[in-house]
């Protein structure tokens, strides 16, 4: 009896030991698998990669405004599936029947496959020789396949979201989803401008929507939104900054002292009932202050 207490109180020194010399290492474990090697994939049954710190998300989904089944590889964040960062095949999505799959090809390619074999829905390479070859889901939010000094990086090909992280160069842009539920490539870009420290939203076929050191929001979005266009959802603007909402209105926060004005396009419908209920709400008050008490 003696000997087993003996036993067990070394080992769990043993145990305390390990972890104290991995933390203070700076060692990180990860209870999620993260990366993949060469010839490994993860298959649309369910199966995903995690970051090693559990914020974001690697797998097979489906657009939740989307009319379809077709499925498309991305990333998203771990609390929140519904918000995709990055996609993977946004132009070829996996048809409903074929089972996708994701993963380092025996040619050593990164590659959005399915289990037919019937072809590639995307496919990245490296020019490296190595085939000690891995691709990783980063606690960033970046998926970086990597052999030797060779790379391909998600942050460096970015959809339509900018994370913390990321390098906003000439050689950079974002591309918005063609529309809510298809993330095919859509009209809108944003994008660093030649003139030092100036951005800018464009659309196909070069037209120029916007400008970040312009005092003044452009007629032209102004115009587009008031006219029920279709181009935004809402515009604000404050001294430098204009702000357009071509989606879902997402991350709306007071950041300014005194708030700002935020314009918001609505229903006719809606418009209108609130105009008779102000109009009610006036005559009910012009009423009580006519009456004459009951006595």
């Amino acid at each position: 009896m003696h000997a087993l207490f003996e036993m067990d109180c070394y080992a769990s020194w043993l145990l305390s030991s390990i972890l104290f010399l991995l933390c203070s290492c700076g060692v990180d474990y990860c209870y999620a698998r993260d990366t993949l090697k060469l010839g490994e994939w993860i298959t649309d049954n369910g199966t995903t990669l995690v970051s090693c710190g559990g914020r974001f998300e690697l797998g097979f989904f489906t657009p939740i405004r989307s009319s379809s089944h077709e499925r498309y590889v991305g990333i998203w964040y771990k609390q929140d599936r519904h918000t995709v960062v990055w996609v993977a095949n946004q132009e070829y999505a996996i048809l409903n029947g074929s089972t996708g799959t994701f993963g380092i090809g025996d040619d050593g390619n990164l590659k959005v496959s399915d289990t037919t074999g019937g072809g590639d829905y995307w496919s990245k390479h490296l020019y490296s020789s190595s085939t000690n070859r891995t691709v990783k889901l980063m606690d960033s939010g970046n998926l970086v396949f990597s052999a030797n000094d060779d790379q391909y990086e998600g942050f460096r090909n970015p959809s339509d979201t900018f994370l913390p992280g990321m390098k906003m160069d000439y050689f950079l842009s974002l591309t918005s989803w063609k529309r809510d539920g298809d993330p095919r490539w859509g009209q809108f870009k944003f994008r660093k401008y030649p003139e030092e420290g100036s951005y800018i939203i464009s659309k196909d076929p070069g037209v120029n929507y916007w400008r970040s050191s312009s005092n003044e929001m452009p007629d032209y979005i102004l115009r587009e939104c008031r006219n029920n266009t279709g181009i935004c959802q809402a515009y604000s603007r404050w001294y430098r900054t204009c702000r357009i909402w071509i989606s879902d209105l997402r991350d709306l926060q007071e950041e300014y002292s005194g708030g700002i004005n935020l314009s918001v396009r609505v229903a006719k419908l809606d418009t209108d009932f609130i105009s008779l209920q102000n109009q009610l709400q006036g005559i009910a008050s012009l009423v009580a202050q006519t009456s004459s008490p009951i006595r």
